[in-house]
């Protein structure tokens, strides 16, 4: 799928469908990676730290449940019990 592709569109305008003019947007992968950059750079230090933190459970969660990716998991694991004993 080409960078340029639209991923989805949404409506800018709150009263679509009355509004005839309505804008539309078309969101690609070009567009949503600057997009994910522009959001990034605008939070806070400790914005960024949650959210990292969040998003790295959610995936941590997800590969200790399948053989493949648990190896990541483990050395995590492995490096906080190491650094806390």
């Amino acid at each position: 799928m080409s960078r340029t592709t639209p991923l989805f569109e949404y409506v800018e305008s709150h009263h679509h469908p009355l509004d005839p003019d309505a804008r539309t947007v078309a969101v690609t992968a070009e567009l949503l990676e600057e997009s994910v950059a522009y959001y990034l750079e605008n939070l806070s230090a400790r914005e960024r730290s949650d959210m990292l933190s969040d998003y790295l459970y959610e995936e941590s969660y997800d590969k200790s449940t399948t053989d493949a990716d648990r190896q990541f998991v483990i050395s995590m694991v492995q490096d906080y019990i190491r650094d806390h004993e």
